[in-house]
């Protein structure tokens, strides 16, 4: 079994330091997805993981806490009444709204140093739900041309 929580503590500490606050790590059967993050208020965060991720490769779960910090970092500074809207945006008004949300949440994961775990995670996407998210080619493309800046 993965340590997700001492995994969750070395990722932020080097990769994301702007988020602030809690971050509760459990392990829980999710109706979509392998992973998942809640943000209650602005400083009280949940990252879920299934509990078959138990046996996966450590690159893969890095891949998906380093997804899942994104999102909590993309989401620092919305109030409750923001997030409560995003939520709402997220899951029930706008499947464009989550495509781009999850997209632009891999982009900030590979720009934070995790392209080959956001890689890694897009090879092995089922289709139900990869239509939300960069695919493995998509990934290699988006790294390439950010490795380009200066």
């Amino acid at each position: 079994m993965q340590n997700y929580k001492t995994l969750t503590r070395e990722i932020r500490k080097k990769s994301f330091p702007e988020i602030k606050g809690k971050i509760f790590v459990c392990r829980m059967k999710l109706f979509v997805g392998s992973a998942g993050v809640l943000t209650i208020f602005p400083r009280l965060n949940f990252i879920f993981m299934i509990p078959k991720l138990d046996d996966a490769p450590k690159k893969y779960i890095i891949g998906l806490l380093a997804h899942e910090l994104s999102h909590i970092s993309r989401n620092q500074k919305l109030n409750f009444f923001k997030e409560l809207n995003y939520l709402f945006k997220y899951w029930i008004k706008s499947k464009k709204f989550r495509k781009n949300e999850e997209i632009e949440t891999d982009k900030l994961a590979i720009r934070k140093g995790f392209f080959k775990e956001i890689y890694e995670i897009a090879k092995h996407r089922k289709s139900k739900i990869s239509k939300y998210y960069l695919t493995s080619k998509e990934v290699l493309n988006y790294y390439n041309q950010i490795k380009k800046k200066p």
